[in-house]
């Protein structure tokens, strides 16, 4: 399997994007136009969000943009062949998430920026507890991503990075995902607006 230029590869396509109005969908989309303003169309698909359970999505967390480029990448890989391929971009395996860590860089995140109420005072925010003494484990096997990574060349794995190995857990919580929470779901300045 040989990537030939991944940006040149998506030139006078048409690309379906499903759940386009979705996180994942609209970083695609951006990341398509960026690297290619030359689709040939865009096909952008409208349906309601699946629910899943908590633990799993959080054991097998994965920023945005890694997932998309994992996408991008394997789509100009496999184009124009007839059989399927499914490849697994999860932190399960080489990176993982445990919940209980993910409740430290909470508690770390809420210490150095306290929660505001909307009276005005800053909510004590305790410890994160596991109310389950043992939850349920899945891990979903990304050799398939793992050969995909190491047909890209330099360039191309700047630009479409998607191993998983090189999140930094504590960086992307406290500096991106807690904050980006703060900020748009609980309405809290930043502090830069303090």
């Amino acid at each position: 399997m040989e990537l030939n230029r991944i940006a040149e590869s998506l030139e006078h396509k048409s690309i379906l994007v499903t759940g386009s109005t979705g996180f994942l969908a609209k970083i695609f989309v951006e990341k398509v136009l960026r690297t290619q303003p030359n689709v040939k169309r865009l096909f952008l698909l409208l349906r309601a969000a699946d629910t899943s359970l908590a633990e799993h999505r959080m054991q097998t967390e994965i920023p945005g943009d890694m997932v998309v480029n994992a996408l991008i990448v394997a789509a100009v890989a496999h184009a124009n062949q007839p059989s399927q391929f499914i490849y697994q971009l999860g932190s399960s395996i080489g990176n993982p998430l445990k919940l209980g860590t993910f409740l430290t860089y909470l508690y770390i995140f809420f210490s150095k920026n306290p929660w505001i109420s909307k009276g005005g005072k800053p909510v004590k925010v305790r410890r994160g507890v596991l109310l389950k003494s043992e939850a349920s484990f899945y891990i979903f096997n990304n050799e398939k991503l793992e050969d995909l990574i190491k047909t890209m060349n330099q360039n191309e794995a700047e630009v479409f990075y998607c191993d998983p190995k090189c999140v930094g857990w504590k960086n992307y919580f406290t500096n991106i995902h807690i904050p980006g929470l703060a900020k748009h779901v609980l309405k809290q300045p930043s502090k830069k607006n303090m």
